[in-house]
């Protein structure tokens, strides 16, 4: 399972791990940036856009999608200050915000 995805049988379940895999991402972003090796930048390109940009092509429709949704946007902002192509987050950002009718975006 890539990250993110969810398959019609399981779906609850990976969106429960996925969910939990970004809180701790947030949670523990000061220790990751002091982690040698770790990149924030290449991390937030390789993975979270590529994440945020199946949701939001609906390649995984599941109702409980929006956790997800709203737990990228909350782990974006966690680690804005680290990424160095502001313009990208920002664009992502926007994105997500645009892409969903108004009462999802909470």
């Amino acid at each position: 399972i890539e990250a993110g995805e969810v398959t019609a049988d399981a779906g609850n379940r990976n969106v429960l791990l996925w969910n939990s895999i970004y809180t701790a991402a947030g949670l523990s972003v000061n220790v990751l940036i002091e982690c040698e090796g770790f990149e924030i930048d290449t991390w937030f390109e390789k993975t979270l856009v590529p994440c945020l940009a199946s949701i939001l092509q609906g390649r995984n429709k599941v109702n409980v999608l929006p956790v997800l949704r709203h737990r990228l946007v909350w782990l974006i902002c966690c680690i804005a200050h680290c990424i160095s192509d502001t313009k990208t987050a920002l664009r992502v950002l926007v994105s997500i915000i645009n892409n969903e009718p108004s009462s999802l975006n909470d």
